[in-house]
């Protein structure tokens, strides 16, 4: 996906059984993601929208993060 959209590959991407009232999360400073693990009763495409969205963050640019999200 990082590739696809053009975006920085993460330092890496773990499930998360914490997060309750977030669907994932990125750390810019570390490059890590984190994703939901009620995120696996979603299809896949539900994944790959969350992702993209989290990868968009890499970027540390709020305006290409939505522009990204869009896309996907």
């Amino acid at each position: 996906l990082a590739r696809r959209f053009r975006l920085p590959r993460p330092q890496s991407v773990e499930w998360a059984d914490s997060y309750r009232k977030r669907w994932g999360s990125c750390d810019t400073h570390t490059g890590d993601i984190r994703l939901s693990t009620r995120l696996a009763d979603y299809p896949p495409w539900v994944v790959d929208y969350v992702l993209v969205h989290e990868l968009a963050h890499l970027v540390q640019d709020e305006t290409r993060v939505v522009e990204v999200t869009a896309r996907a």
